[in-house]
């Protein structure tokens, strides 16, 4: 049984809909022991400058984390301090002063915006020829990211864009993707950065996880042995749902172990 889930939001973030102390009795009661927060930083998006939306304040993220410290304690959970930072490769420098005077316990790299769209939305997709060239884009984002970018631990729902195509008839065929989605992974393990199962992808239309079982696979045959586990709950009945589905990804790729943060460093637990 997975007993961590490391990609949680709360009313921090501009999406979250549970605050923190409701998040702890959500894994308290499916018997989660560890937690780590990874509120929104998504600076300079496209909905507004630095200061507006998904741009956590630090300050009151850091107070609530401290103030609900023995709350999580007394109901049996273990919770961790992190981020989910909203990679754009002109970002490595802010976010790298934003890294190091703070005490994560946990940075998860995500990318949201491409070009200057965020990909969760149909324009988007509407700006590229084909949905093939709108994913592609995206995945080759993620490579730049992840060759700029230092000041994170592992790389969020690597194929996040699919939640949002458009075309219902569209079918993910990762083969028509290998070079870009191999120079992805053979940069995280050569950076020695990780990648998560992100089980949001159960709660869309795609039914899987985010990144698809193929990806999961093609990482472990690669050499990658950093895999996180989350729910990317927002709200607290989602907090580790699907996780017994996850569990059956990381099995069939090979897998037999999970990796948990602390003080940026993982710690492995079995399967």
């Amino acid at each position: 049984m997975i007993t961590g889930d490391f990609h949680v939001h709360t009313t921090l973030s501009t999406d979250g809909r549970s605050d923190m102390k409701e998040m702890i009795d959500a894994a308290s009661d499916k018997g989660i022991r560890i937690i780590c927060f990874t509120e929104h930083m998504d600076y300079d998006n496209v909905f507004g400058n630095g200061d507006e939306a998904f741009v956590v304040d630090m300050d009151a993220y850091l107070r609530s984390f401290d103030e609900c410290r023995q709350y999580a304690e007394n109901k049996g959970v273990e919770i961790r301090f992190g981020i989910e930072l909203g990679l754009q490769t002109y970002l490595a420098d802010y976010y790298h002063s934003l890294a190091e005077g703070r005490p994560f316990d946990f940075i998860i790299g995500s990318s949201h915006i491409v070009r200057r769209m965020d990909c969760a939305f149909p324009t988007y997709f509407e700006a590229f020829p084909s949905v093939h060239d709108a994913v592609e884009a995206y995945f080759d984002a993620e490579v730049a990211n992840a060759m700029c970018h230092n000041d994170f631990d592992i790389y969020g729902h690597l194929d996040y864009v699919l939640r949002y195509v458009p075309d219902e008839d569209f079918v993910f065929s990762p083969e028509e993707y290998t070079d870009s989605l191999d120079r992805l992974l053979n940069t995280l393990i050569k950076k020695e950065k990780g990648i998560e199962i992100n089980t949001g992808g159960f709660r869309s239309r795609l039914n899987t996880s985010n990144p698809a079982p193929y990806i999961v696979r093609r990482y472990r045959e690669l050499g990658g042995t950093l895999i996180t586990i989350g729910s990317d709950a927002h709200v607290a009945a989602d907090l580790a749902s699907y996780f017994t589905e996850a569990e059956e990804i990381l099995k069939e790729a090979g897998f037999r172990q999970y990796a948990v943060y602390k003080n940026r460093k993982p710690e492995f637990i079995d399967l």
